[in-house]
């Protein structure tokens, strides 16, 4: 979680300006979005920029009260040190890729406009690697990925800023390219870079007016690049992929062994269009209210909208009050409400003790404790970061025990009532959130998550007393973590299986955020008497 700094985060056609704290909100809703005053106090502080390229409104910074636009060409030290901390941190990224790290972004030195700005072009560029690379290796004489990494790194975040960045002029981006080259890589890479981005430029179709076009929607055309707006932006001619798969894949930054594998899931291409534009929303935090014990209200000055699904709203506001507000109410959490769908299988069960073997940040846990109120529930994870916040976060708990992972069969056989298992995966129903994911989606990762999650299977069944339950459960769309997970189960151990389901992501680029949903699989299955 990033710490004190305001951070740019997309919504709708409006950037907000996120005060991130180190009070986390729970598992995969910690990019929360503030409210318009916020954003008014930081842009207000920001210099004129005057706009030549709109690219696209949800990643843009709004416009301020006299009517300029928050930019970068006013303060070109300090602008360069955000653009060099992208850089070095995506330079290594680049070694690494698609492997990336998943070490929070820092951003030390820089104040909290700069840092704004380094976490925004951070994540766009690494949200939209696969676009970004495939642009500019069609007008590269070598692969991107051949060159040196820091180069690679000016020209991601170069190409980054032309597409994605409303409110940074075309020449701005690509003479700040340029400077920083001659500075960071070496002198005789400037001219590259500078004939590089202004080809790539060249790509855009700009209109009479000298803006860039863009059109309602995505058709997944060779000349169109779907935004997160809703919008597409246009290209001079047919320069995608003309292999339906493969452009949908580039046009979304995805892989296209991922778009493959959901094409045989579904055998539709629409269906499959409709998955990769969807990777493209902005997440909205969503809150787990099914369980309040008293009204729930929201904090002065933000806003709580019910969502499409039951007992969850959608929460909008300053991020630093919703830690705040859910500090104090331990009746209400972040979670996504395919999250918790998983544990309303469970719904009929009596268990006296339930495990929570894969917590993570604990949100199944407390969904747990309150769908189970008599229950006692003991709570483990692999990860020692991941202790460590359940420890905090159930500290002084009389019914929830973190216990750690090597003292569970000593001290718990054969008496768990139900094992919950939310086991590790690609998270590829949850790209929206997790675009680094989508980066590492292939055949070697799938086979290495599948190994592992029948191996978390065969070590839980050693807990659990006679006739128990299981409820396994993912964050994927792929059959060989799911159904099949369950049929080997079911095969080599004797489970009995319950009942199941599968979420299909929902929501699309430019939608309302009550109907926006992640995807994911569970399944509920009783072990035989032994």
């Amino acid at each position: 979680m990033r710490g004190g700094h305001l951070a740019w985060e997309p919504e709708g056609c409006v950037v907000r300006a996120v005060l991130v704290t180190e009070k986390s909100c729970d598992e995969t809703n910690e990019n929360a979005d503030t409210g318009e005053k916020a954003i008014e106090r930081a842009v207000a502080t920001l210099p004129t920029l005057k706009l030549h390229y709109p690219i696209e409104e949800s990643l843009a910074p709004s416009t301020s009260d006299d009517g300029s636009d928050g930019g970068a060409s006013g303060r070109g030290n300090q602008r360069e040190s955000a653009r060099r901390v992208v850089c070095r941190h995506l330079a290594e990224q680049c070694r690494r890729f698609p492997n990336l790290s998943l070490e929070t972004f820092k951003t030390e030195g820089l104040d909290g406009r700069d840092a704004a700005l380094a976490h925004l072009l951070y994540d766009v560029t690494v949200r939209r690697w696969v676009t970004l690379e495939y642009l500019l290796n069609l007008r590269l004489e070598r692969p991107l990925r051949t060159a040196d990494p820091r180069l690679a790194a000016v020209l991601l975040t170069g190409a980054a800023q032309l597409y994605f960045f409303d409110r940074i002029p075309t020449h701005a981006a690509i003479d700040e390219a340029v400077e920083f080259t001659k500075q960071w890589v070496q002198p005789r890479a400037a001219g590259m870079v500078n004939a590089v981005l202004r080809r790539v430029a060249e790509m855009r179709e700009v209109g009479a007016d000298g803006d860039v076009v863009k059109i309602d929607g995505w058709r997944a055309s060779r000349n169109e690049v779907p935004l997160a707006s809703g919008k597409s932006l246009k290209l001079v001619a047919d320069l995608l992929p003309e292999d339906p798969i493969e452009r949908m894949a580039v046009a979304c930054g995805l892989t296209p062994w991922l778009l493959r594998r959901v094409a045989q899931l579904h055998g539709n291409m629409e269906k499959t269009r409709l998955f990769a534009y969807h990777t493209l929303s902005k997440p909205p935090v969503v809150l787990n209210v099914k369980h309040a014990t008293s009204e729930v209200v929201a904090p002065e000055g933000c806003t709580l909208m019910p969502h499409s699904q039951p007992g969850h709203v959608v929460f909008d506001g300053p991020h630093e009050m919703l830690g705040q507000w859910l500090h104090k109410r331990k009746d209400v959490w972040a979670q996504d409400s395919a999250a918790s769908k998983a544990i309303e299988l469970c719904a009929n069960l009596k268990p006296k003790l339930i495990a929570d073997l894969c917590a993570g940040q604990g949100t199944k846990s407390r969904q747990l404790a309150a769908a189970f109120p008599t229950a006692r529930l003991i709570v483990s994870d692999a990860s020692p970061e991941a202790m460590g916040k359940l420890r905090k976060l159930f500290e002084g708990s009389d019914r929830v025990k973190v216990v750690d992972r090597r003292a569970l069969l000593p001290t718990h056989a054969q008496s768990v009532d139900l094992a919950v298992l939310d086991v590790p995966c690609s998270n590829s129903a949850v790209l929206a959130r997790r675009a680094e994911a989508a980066l590492r989606c292939d055949g070697e990762q799938l086979e290495r998550l599948a190994t592992a999650q029948r191996q978390i299977i065969a070590d839980t069944i050693p807990l659990l007393r006679p006739s128990g339950y299981v409820l396994y459960s993912t964050c994927s769309i792929d059959r060989e973590e799911n159904g099949r997970a369950v049929d080997w189960a079911i095969q080599w151990h004797k489970a009995k299986p319950l009942d199941s389901h599968t979420v299909w992501p929902a929501g699309l680029p430019g939608q309302a955020s009550d109907v926006y949903m992640d995807g994911g699989f569970a399944c509920l299955m009783q072990w035989s008497q032994r």
